[in-house]
């Protein structure tokens, strides 16, 4: 159910960003530590300010996921759980053979559509 919610798709792609970014700023953190020797890491010098500023941004974004998370994204996987368990079986089947469907006519729509460009680019 929540693959076919478009919010729910988006704010994925948000929360993945978010833990990228955290992530990314933790090995910036990382070289910025490995690459200067350890007298130049002092928080005075500029490798020093940006190691403990990319690592301070780093656990910013990745709590930022987890609180994005925990208040957009919690709240959609919550209402899907309850209308799931709210469905009788029959129900349930019928929900899950349409979304299959669908797949198969999207996956269907681009592999036509993937063989058309290939035709069209061995005319030209």
């Amino acid at each position: 159910m929540l693959r076919s919610n478009p919010d729910y798709k988006r704010s994925e792609k948000v929360w993945w960003i978010l833990l990228g970014i955290g992530f990314g700023m933790t090995i910036v953190s990382l070289v910025m530590v490995y690459v200067f020797p350890s007298t130049d890491t002092a928080l005075t010098t500029a490798s020093g300010v940006v190691s403990v500023a990319s690592l301070v941004l780093a656990y910013g974004f990745i709590i930022g996921g987890f609180i994005y998370d925990w208040v957009k994204r919690r709240p959609m996987r919550k209402a899907a759980e309850k209308k799931v368990q709210g469905m009788t079986d029959k129900k349930l089947l019928d929900l899950f053979e349409k979304e299959r469907l669908e797949e198969s006519k999207r996956s269907t729509a681009a592999a036509a559509a993937k063989r058309a460009k290939k035709a069209a680019k061995e005319q030209k």
